[in-house]
């Protein structure tokens, strides 16, 4: 949980050095941020702060009620599935018949929670456009949840998507800044080494 009393420096800080060994002394660690740094940076690039304002309205729009624990993951999986499945037999209407159905596939079957579990607006996703607004919804929060699970912040909690995204977007940026400060430095040293003709032990 976020502590009040602490500033988001200050959180941030300890999350970016959380190991026993000291970001700016040891590579290893220096090596692991930088990693962990490129990885979501690159994630970043596929969302932006008005889609977690988009992910945070339609968040309130969609309910999902079912018996048991679905991952997120698996819930866009399958909605992309039923929205190929509509292209591919020529159904853009609705899955909704097919829901009640005696004859159905097997693999469509198994799907069909989407239809009978997961409304929008007080409305099944049985629709195209319905469909389409769960699995960008789905791919929003995964990308925006697979950063807090690389930082190692996924326990804390949050009070929406947006002041998760801001958060999150905050720890890549200082930790570039501490990674380009690490580096100045070094170089700095470096220079000096070189100049002064000076032998370090």
């Amino acid at each position: 949980m976020i502590q009040n009393k602490k500033g988001n420096f200050d959180i941030i800080f300890q999350i970016l050095n959380s190991s026993k060994n000291n970001f700016y002394t040891d590579e290893k660690e220096y090596l692991n941020t930088k990693t962990k740094y490129k990885i979501t940076k690159s994630i970043l690039k596929e969302t932006d702060i008005g889609q977690a304002y988009l992910a945070d309205f339609y968040t309130d729009l969609f309910y999902i009620s079912t018996q048991k624990d679905v991952a997120i993951t698996q819930i866009g999986k399958d909605a992309q599935w039923l929205l190929d499945y509509m292209s591919k037999s020529g159904k853009l209407n609705r899955l909704g018949l097919w829901a009640n159905g005696l004859l159905k596939p097997y693999s469509l079957k198994k799907r069909l929670y989407i239809v009978r579990n997961i409304t929008l607006d007080g409305h099944p996703c049985s629709s195209k456009e319905s469909l389409e607004l769960l699995v960008r919804q789905c791919d929003i929060i995964q990308q925006i949840d697979s950063i807090a699970v690389i930082w190692n912040v996924e326990a804390m909690e949050f009070s929406s998507l947006v002041t998760k995204y801001k958060f999150l977007r905050e720890i890549i940026k200082t930790a570039k800044e501490l990674m380009d400060l690490l580096e100045k430095g070094d170089e700095a040293l470096q220079q000096l080494i070189s100049e002064e003709g000076l032998l370090l032990s």
